[in-house]
């Protein structure tokens, strides 16, 4: 039970940790804050997405199972772009902005939490214990989405990517988007 709680934990905080990566190198300055943010956010909607989903139980699971890739596909294809088209136009407005704030961590927070929402309700057909796995899910997803904001921090500093930050975290989204559609 142990083993399986913690690999489903990893599973499920990767697309996050890519996210958090993506996140860390748009950021300008990243801090204490912005770490937090972006790892409680994630954090908090994956163990709040995975309760729902176990509450809600085997009825809706059909439902959601067919919806959850494409809308995840959508989201973070919407906001990759985004994130290119700023990456592109490079002016200092854009520069400025800030994934790990506003509705923009919501809607990074929300796409990537949609297969913990899956994931609950899978878990409630097998009549699994909650408990471990959802605060698995919560200090894995915490931890490495911190990881991932200091790793793409350090990678917009690295002389390959100066200028092109907003470009390229805007290119790892996109390729979430296109192996959630495919995997779905």
């Amino acid at each position: 039970m142990i083993f399986e709680s913690i690999s489903l934990s990893f599973a499920l905080a990767m697309d996050a940790f890519a996210v958090s990566v993506s996140s860390g190198i748009k950021i300008d300055k990243v801090g204490k804050r912005e770490i937090f943010r972006i790892s409680w956010h994630f954090g908090l909607f994956q163990f709040l997405f995975f309760v729902s989903g176990y509450l809600a139980g085997s009825s809706v699971y059909r439902f959601i199972n067919n919806i959850a890739n494409p809308l995840a596909s959508f989201i973070l294809l919407i906001i990759g772009l985004h994130m290119i088209y700023e990456g592109i136009k490079n002016n200092e407005e854009t520069l400025k902005s800030n994934p790990s704030k506003g509705k923009t961590l919501v809607f990074l927070s929300v796409a990537t939490s949609i297969d913990a929402l899956a994931a609950g309700f899978g878990m409630s057909i097998l009549d699994s214990d909650i408990f471990f796995t959802s605060i698995s899910i919560f200090a894995i997803t915490c931890f490495l989405c911190a990881l991932g904001t200091i790793l793409g921090d350090r990678l917009s500093k690295a002389s390959l990517l100066k200028g092109i930050s907003g470009f390229a975290g805007g290119i790892i989204l996109v390729c979430l988007s296109v192996k959630f559609f495919f995997s779905s």
